[in-house]
């Protein structure tokens, strides 16, 4: 779980504090720098986990060479997670840290070096109003600069190295991305004639210089096609003077690397770690791309062949070259572009019970009438009885409610649970098992459930913080009067086979 988990299931939170959950806390490439969930930079301690590891390398962009070739250190890492995806007693292992965009020896490296070495003798940095006031947003955002100390060096390093820094980012929507693509100048992705399923993930993440990542999942559809089932991608661009901070690691020999030459004639360096899951390198003229993909190994009993990996990196378009783009007048189009979307949505209908057949029959279909229970409660005010989703305790972990004449998701199950408060309103609950001893409460109030950003209270070593900043304390008696403007509603929860009869 991490924080952008729970802003982007809140719905109503301003895109520039889900962008500050996006990047932090960081699982990049293979590793995980730990962050409270009061946003506090942890940069002494490095946490891997090992499931992931490999599947996030980055290393050499240029087929002539090998993942060692950025490699410029061993670092001591503790694995919590198997071979299989399984909880494993703490282990320590070495793996080789490495840089993704640069040589060992070259300006990108030195300059990864530096910053971290910097960040490690910091220890803890916490967030607060004070202390980030002055501090440049996209500096705030992107790199985590807590304070204008942290700034100021980082500017220092980068111009030191003549490196560009990442500006505030834009985000777009599937039915946005054409606005962002237009912008820099490409045409997507994907090579054209790709015979594949494709579906966009919800969000793209595009900056002004002309970096820029997304997700899509894609079923390969051919005849020919050697892995058949849904793939996960990620495709990243990034210029090659950029200072993107991020930093790969990869255990010693245990992933499988190749040079091959893609279909639109790119040479490309491919990765295949233990897991299954590959990365794609190559280069672009003035940028590097990067794509991972994630097979699902353990589900399907079976791993890809180097055929298979092949197979998936002839799909993508190497012949990107981005261009610049003027940040604000692409983000009045995505603005004025999300409000033609929601002006088309149909105005929800009046459900019946029946309306939510679907929903429980694939509850049936999966076993799980068992362990759930089932209630019809208008949580948010609009008239609509939704369907809530619990164990029997009071609390439920989804909601469903009719729009456009069917069950649709209205409250994402990012939380571990929610209850029912009075006057239409919601109060979520969140805590990190890796992290015991704390816990945030959210309330969610209107027809769009939106934060009350003024209620967030975090608990953390055993203080209380109301609002994200750190420096924000209250006292046991503060958050408690908070908790009490949401008393719970007494909702009956009954039995999902009894829905279905």
């Amino acid at each position: 779980m991490t924080g952008k988990d729970i802003l982007t299931a809140l719905g109503g939170i301003e895109d520039r504090y889900i962008q500050e959950a996006e990047f932090g806390p960081k699982v990049i490439q293979g590793e995980f720098r730990e962050k409270k969930t009061a946003p506090i930079r942890r940069v002494a301690k490095i946490a891997m986990i090992a499931a992931v590891l490999t599947m996030l390398l980055t290393g050499c962009a240029y087929a002539v060479l090998k993942v060692q070739d950025r490699m410029y250190e061993e670092i001591t890492v503790t694995q919590h997670i198997g071979e299989n995806g399984e909880t494993i007693e703490p282990t320590e292992i070495i793996h080789l840290r490495y840089t993704p965009f640069g040589l060992t020896d070259g300006p990108i490296a030195k300059a990864y070096k530096e910053w971290n070495e910097y960040l490690d003798s910091l220890g803890d940095v916490p967030l607060t109003a004070e202390g980030i006031k002055d501090v440049p947003e996209n500096l705030y955002f992107n790199y985590e600069c807590f304070n204008t100390d942290m700034a100021d060096k980082l500017l220092e390093i980068t111009d030191k190295y003549n490196l560009t820094l990442l500006d505030t980012w834009c985000f777009a929507q599937e039915y946005q991305k054409d606005i962002m693509y237009d912008a820099m100048g490409i045409d997507g992705i994907l090579r054209p004639g790709l015979e594949a399923d494709v579906a966009e993930e919800p969000q793209g993440v595009f900056e002004s210089n002309g970096n820029f990542e997304e997700s899509k999942r894609i079923t390969l559809t051919g005849a020919d096609a050697i892995w058949r089932e849904e793939l996960y991608c990620t495709f990243t661009y990034a210029k090659k003077n950029t200072f993107w901070e991020r930093m790969g690691s990869v255990t010693k020999d245990r992933y499988d690397q190749w040079n091959y030459t893609s279909a639109d004639g790119t040479e490309l360096l491919l990765i295949l770690d233990q897991y299954g899951h590959a990365t794609i390198l190559a280069d672009a003229e003035d940028g590097i791309i990067y794509i991972q993909v994630m097979f699902d190994s353990v589900k399907n009993k079976r791993s890809p062949s180097r055929e298979g990996v092949e197979q998936v990196a002839d799909i993508f378009n190497y012949q990107i070259n981005t261009k610049p783009f003027d940040r604000a007048a692409v983000q009045q189009k995505l603005d004025e572009r999300q409000q033609e979307y929601f002006d088309s949505l149909p105005k929800p209908e009046e459900p019946t019970w029946a309306d939510y057949a679907e929903v429980m029959a694939e509850m049936n279909r999966q076993n799980l009438p068992e362990k759930q229970s089932y209630a019809l409660y208008d949580i948010n005010g609009d008239g609509v009885e939704d369907l809530l989703l619990g164990k029997g305790d009071g609390s439920f972990s989804e909601a469903y409610t009719i729009r456009d004449g069917k069950a649709q998701l209205l409250q994402h199950p990012y939380n571990d649970c929610y209850w029912v408060c009075e006057n239409h309103t919601v109060e979520a609950n969140t805590a990190d098992p890796d992290l015991p001893g704390q816990m945030v409460y959210h309330f969610m109030a209107g027809a769009d459930l939106q934060v009350v950003d003024d209620d967030l209270l975090i608990y953390q070593d055993g203080q209380w913080h109301r609002s994200r900043y750190w420096d924000n304390i209250v006292s046991e008696e503060e958050a408690q009067s908070v908790k009490d403007k949401y008393p719970h509603v007494n909702i009956e929860f009954k039995p999902s086979k009894d829905y279905l009869g």
